[in-house]
């Protein structure tokens, strides 16, 4: 079965809590801080298998999550980092953030691999504390959170040539002429429900590959048929090989199924119609063919439309068609990928601003992802990391920012799952 769409979800690893722990040997009575650094929590990675050629697997498997890092040790020991989850996709998988609709991966080549969640980093032990002013500090950090999300995963398929046309064209009759494969063939509409690709040899050192895809039909780039299934499939094509049904069996007109076609890959996307066109008329051993083939031909060249005269169910033409095909995708670039730039590691995001709002009963929300970090990777059971939580306040300008929003002393201050009091004075460095 081919499945080119899938929804799931994935969790990348906690980060290992930071250890509080003191030096205790017989000769080192005063051997301070020694608490150890948590490992680093499981990435979710994504791997291209170039045996796989479908996404059926996660029809069954919706749901990835990874390990946590190990706990910091005494003796300064860090923490087990834990192994990576990587689950297999086949090449031409885009990730997309079910939520926010952001592309997260595009997948294209063997072997390539994505991280799409990175594990969360180990906390630091009380080691990392140890100050002139506080030499044994009782408190570490806990580890990072993992990153969890939903990912729509989108197959598109990787080939040289596509083939679009209306349904009974001729599409499949044609790669099944060119090569190998062998799709499903009958003289009714939608014959060819999913995509099929051959491999067209040109000679013994030069080959490429042909897709098949379901026809395209009015309406389909707003979805109607199967409108968006069909055209996500040639988003990576170089080159489209046009059918046109030149005996007009099906009672349509070649020339406005030229035109309806371009239509719609233009509503789909400019790029697509910009994507260099062959034009192959078929079925011209048919003798429909010749009440529309001298009008047809004359308009494609005042055009300026590449075409060539074929039958796919007789062979006429169709040597001379694979080497046109062969010598247009020699000047073409060699790949298409889909155009967007993933987003560097360190670059702030507005999840990462700061931003202050009121709620309904008058409590005042902090928001940013590096203080809900922050809120994670603090014991609160733990007064002396609550200390430390509070000079970081001050010092990043949260208690500032706060003030100037117009909170008083005693207000809520909610982070995060946690709540506070806001206190509008300083407290005692340690």
């Amino acid at each position: 079965m081919f499945v080119d769409q899938a929804l799931i979800s994935v969790r990348s690893g906690n980060g290992g809590d930071g250890r509080v722990a003191f030096r205790r040997e017989k000769y080192v009575p005063k051997g301070g801080p020694s608490g150890g650094d948590g490992g680093r929590g499981a990435h979710v990675i994504a791997q291209v298998d170039p045996n796989m050629n479908t996404l059926l697997d996660f029809r069954y498997r919706h749901s990835f999550i990874a390990d946590a890092g190990g706990q910091g040790g005494i003796k300064n020991m860090h923490g087990a980092n834990a192994t990576d989850l990587i689950f297999r996709v086949p090449a031409g998988t885009t990730f997309i953030d079910a939520d926010s609709g952001e592309n997260v991966a595009d997948l294209t080549e063997a072997g390539q691999q994505a991280i799409l969640a990175r594990g969360g980093r180990g906390g630091r032990g009380n080691a990392h504390y140890a100050t002139p002013a506080n030499r044994v500090p009782e408190y570490a950090e806990k580890g990072e959170p993992g990153l969890a999300r939903r990912l729509r995963l989108e197959l598109r398929l990787l080939a040289d040539v596509g083939l679009v046309g209306y349904p009974n064209a001729g599409k499949s009759t044609l790669l099944a002429a060119l090569s190998a494969a062998r799709p499903k063939i009958a003289d009714y509409p939608f014959t060819t429900l999913e995509p099929y690709l051959g491999i067209v040899k040109v000679d013994d050192e030069t080959s490429f590959v042909m897709a098949d895809i379901p026809g395209l039909i009015e309406g389909a780039a707003q979805g109607v048929g199967l409108g968006h299934d069909f055209l996500r499939h040639i988003a990576r094509t170089r080159l489209l090989l046009h059918i046109i049904d030149l005996a007009a069996i099906d009672g349509r007109n070649p020339q406005a199924d030229y035109l309806a076609i371009n239509r719609e890959l233009a509503l789909y996307s400019s790029d697509l119609s910009q994507r260099p066109q062959i034009v192959a008329l078929n079925k011209v051993d048919l003798p429909q063919a010749d009440e529309f083939r001298e009008d047809m031909l004359r308009w494609l060249t005042d055009s300026g439309i590449p075409y060539i005269t074929i039958s796919a169910l007789t062979h006429e033409g169709l040597q001379p068609l694979i080497w046109q095909i062969a010598s247009e995708l020699q000047r073409l670039p060699k790949s298409l990928p889909l155009e967007f730039t993933p987003q560097p590691e360190d670059t702030l995001t507005s999840e990462d601003e700061l931003q202050i709002s009121r709620e309904d009963d008058a409590a005042w929300r902090v928001s940013s992802a590096r203080l809900h970090r922050l809120v994670a990777m603090t014991d609160f059971n733990n007064t002396a990391a609550i200390k430390r939580f509070q000079r970081i306040m001050r010092r990043t300008g949260v208690d500032d920012a706060l003030r100037e929003a117009g909170a008083q002393p005693g207000d809520t201050v909610r982070i995060a799952d946690m709540e506070f009091d806001f206190a509008d004075h300083d407290e005692p460095e340690d």
